[in-house]
Parts: C-alpha cells; sequence; structure tokens
C-alpha cells in the first residue's frame, strides 16, 4: 500500500474522513419494466399496527417508524413463503433528505423517492428487491406520479442490479466529505437532479442519523 492510501486508511479508521458517493437514479413510466414475482412472494404496503413488520427485517426504531408514517410515507414488505423479507420507504411530500450526500431536495408533485430498502439475508437471491421496486411504480404511475427516484452507495452493485433491473435510469452521483456523523456537499448537484427537483439549502452538511436512509438490498 502507498503512503497516500495508509493515510487514508488512517483517516477513515480514526478520524471517520471519506468521501461519499451516491448514485442516483429516476423512473419515468415509459421506462418502467415488468419483474416477474419469485414463486410465493406477496408485495404489499403495510397497514396501521403492522409497523413491528418492518423490524423483522431490519431493527429500525419505532420512533422513527412513527414519524415516517406520521410524515405520510409508506412502507412496502415482501413476504416470502409469509415471512418478512424486504422493505423499502417511499416518501411522497415535504423534502427529502439523502443524508450521504448531505443534500435535501423539495419533492415536486408527481415525485415520489424510495429509500432505506433492506432484504433479509435469507431472501437474497429471489429478486425481491427489483420486484418491490416494480410493484410501487406500477402503483404510484397509475396513481398520476410522473418520476421516482431512488439511490443507493457507488459500492453497492447489487442493489443498483436491482434498481436497473426495474427499469431505474442512472441520473448522476452526489459527493460528500465525511466527517465523522457529518457530511459536507461537494462539487454541483447533476444536471438531470437539478431539473425535476431541485435542491433546497444544497450547500448545508447534514449529520448521520440511523437507520441509513439509502437503498441497501
Amino acid at each position: 500500500m502507498t503512503l497516500l492510501g495508509r493515510i487514508r486508511r488512517r483517516l477513515v479508521q480514526e478520524c471517520g474522513i471519506s468521501l461519499s458517493r451516491i448514485q442516483s437514479y429516476v423512473l419515468t413510466p415509459e421506462y418502467r419494466l415488468q419483474v416477474p414475482l419469485a414463486p410465493q412472494a406477496v408485495i404489499r404496503s403495510i397497514q396501521q399496527g403492522e409497523e413491528a413488520l418492518v423490524q423483522e427485517v431490519w431493527p429500525v426504531k419505532d420512533s422513527d417508524i412513527k414519524a415516517r408514517l406520521n410524515r405520510g410515507d409508506l412502507c412496502y414488505i415482501g413476504l416470502l413463503k409469509g415471512k418478512v423479507a424486504h422493505f423499502s420507504w417511499v416518501q411522497r411530500e415535504g423534502t427529502h433528505v439523502v443524508t450521504e450526500a448531505g443534500r435535501r431536495f423539495r419533492i415536486l408533485n408527481g415525485d415520489i423517492w424510495i429509500y432505506h430498502c433492506r432484504t433479509a439475508d435469507f431472501a437474497k437471491g429471489f429478486g425481491l428487491y427489483p420486484s418491490t421496486l416494480a410493484a410501487i411504480a406500477a402503483e404510484h404511475f397509475s396513481n398520476g406520479s410522473r418520476r421516482i427516484w431512488i439511490y443507493t452507495s457507488s459500492g453497492n452493485i447489487a442493489s443498483q442490479r436491482g434498481v436497473t433491473k426495474a427499469g431505474f435510469r442512472y441520473a448522476g452521483t452526489l459527493k460528500a466529505l465525511r466527517l465523522g456523523r457529518l457530511y459536507v456537499p461537494l462539487g454541483p448537484v447533476p444536471v438531470a437532479l437539478q431539473s425535476p427537483s431541485e435542491p433546497e439549502a444544497s450547500d448545508q452538511a447534514s449529520w448521520r442519523q440511523p437507520p441509513d436512509s439509502s437503498s441497501r438490498s
């Protein structure tokens, strides 16, 4: 390893300093793809009183779940043979925070943002992630949505494959300098993101608040 590489590794280990790269994707009705469901798989949104189903996939805090639902967000779950195996969140209004990019985006009329997606280890490889994205797209396009946004870290190849399998197209990379739990945005917002949903306070840093908001499946 070079001297520069050793310095970078030490900074990451000791100070939590690193470069965050978040890849954004957009889907419009003409690019939506049909994704077949795995055998015995069911995809639906959770109903009132079913909040605990989310925690069967990943330990999301009760307060975070309640705050999202109170904001009007939707949570879609994927069940495999009757067992909860995946969730994806959808925000339909307000301001969406892409924490690891240090950016905030106003959600325009006709846009939705998919975020915080997780698949349980036992269900990986069955295609629940792209199937869930396709189901979300079908429902919201039929209800009048025009654009669906999603994002994931640049190193999460599995998530990128699932996103593109559902028809999403690459829209640009958001960069930020990570200083521990603080993310300081770097460079301009990609043109594709500027046009449909210009950033709100894009030059302000944001603090990381677990659980991670980016798509992970």
